[in-house]
């Protein structure tokens, strides 16, 4: 029997990154969490899968640190070893206006 780890799938995190649970209630997608509450989140994520690794890039344009989320089911998290996996590497972007 398989164990019901908190480690879900690549897919269901990326789903969830950009499809929230509150995704449509009363505010009707008129309110965005803050920079502070986002890097809270991806640090829960990151404490609750062994699938996931949090890093960052930037900075923004506004001097902030940019997070980029690994999703990886084989634990792939350093560049050179993800890039010379046969599996696909997909950006997820948010464009701001």
């Amino acid at each position: 029997m398989r164990s019901r780890s908190l480690a879900v799938p690549a897919a269901a995190v990326l789903a969830f990154l950009v499809s929230p649970a509150d995704a449509g209630g009363a505010d009707g997608f008129r309110k965005t969490e803050t920079y502070d509450e986002v890097l809270a989140f991806l640090t829960r994520l990151e404490r609750l899968s062994p699938y996931l690794r949090v890093s960052f890039i930037g900075p923004s344009e506004q001097g902030r640190r940019i997070p980029v989320v690994v999703a990886s089911k084989e634990k792939l998290f350093e560049p050179a070893k993800r890039f010379k996996s046969p599996k696909p590497v997909v950006l997820v972007t948010r464009e701001t206006r």
